[in-house]
């Protein structure tokens, strides 16, 4: 199953076996998963998207040949696999504009051959982007992982302080990258712009924060840097589609690393033929 998360963060783990293991899922970010006959967990934060389409694991050896990585190899050889982590700009604007498509015109079992060969062809379109995103990936850390360090350092130092954004010119003298690269960087990498990322984990921490309870919506906002609530109001709608005040009455009071609810099914998304 290729697998990529439009929206949310999903929390999955395989029990047993040689390819038992847990990771997160997170958005803007793809997962191939194989485990036949295994027993996973999947647990959700908040709300969230995918968009699915199902490969024959006979299928992906054959597409990728001798091109496909080790470390993939191994676990489709192992009857287990779960790797997250594939991402990519073009990948992530193909499976949004699918995902759309799906919502208003949803698969019916009467469809015309016309309609089918459409639905076959996106579900094709995301298979290889998929492909030629891990490809990317790897290419990036074996021939620039100088450059790829220096990129994943300048997100952290972003995100280090989610009250005080540093400038651009900042982060690019505390990485040694122009801020051209960086600019260029995070979309190919993160599928986001510099504060497009920065804006979106302050609304990720201030959501974790509404759902651990003990603190107020105006407490919330006054920690994540804004002087003016209404404007954390309406980013935080913006984000998640509802207010901040009716999400903290929305959600019983629990650990901040807690989710709302588990199953031991596979994460609900929509799929492509």
């Amino acid at each position: 199953m290729l697998s990529y998360q439009l929206r949310g963060t999903t929390h999955c783990w395989l029990e047993g076996g040689p390819g038992g293991r847990e990771a997160y899922v997170r958005e803007t970010c793809g997962s191939v998963f194989f485990a036949p006959d295994r027993r996973g967990h999947f647990c959700q934060q908040g709300v969230c998207e995918s968009l699915s389409v199902a490969v024959r694991p006979d299928v992906l050896r054959e597409w990728l040949g001798h091109d496909m990585d080790q470390p993939l190899r191994r676990s489709l050889a192992s009857g287990s696999c779960f790797h997250a982590g594939y991402r990519g700009a073009k990948l992530h604007q193909a499976a949004l504009a699918v995902s759309q498509d799906l919502k208003h015109s949803p698969v019916r079992p009467n469809e015309t051959r016309g309609a089918r060969l459409i639905r076959e062809a996106q579900a094709l379109m995301l298979a290889g982007l998929f492909l030629e995103s891990e490809y990317a990936d790897g290419a990036r850390a074996n021939g620039a992982t100088p450059q790829r360090q220096r990129l994943l350092a300048a997100r952290d130092y972003l995100l280090a302080d989610l009250a005080n954004p540093p400038t651009l010119a900042r982060i690019a003298a505390e990485t040694g990258l122009s801020a051209m690269r960086i600019k260029r960087g995070f979309r190919e990498l993160f599928g986001h712009s510099v504060y497009g990322l920065f804006q979106q984990e302050r609304m990720r921490d201030a959501q974790r924060r509404l759902r651990a309870g003990g603190v107020t919506v105006m407490e919330v906002a006054f920690d994540l840097g804004y002087s003016n609530p209404s404007h954390f109001a309406a980013a935080f709608r913006k984000q998640f589609g509802i207010a901040p005040g009716e999400y903290k009455r929305s959600q019983p009071p629990t650990p901040a690393d807690s989710t709302p609810w588990q199953s031991d099914a596979a994460p609900p998304s929509s799929s492509a033929p």
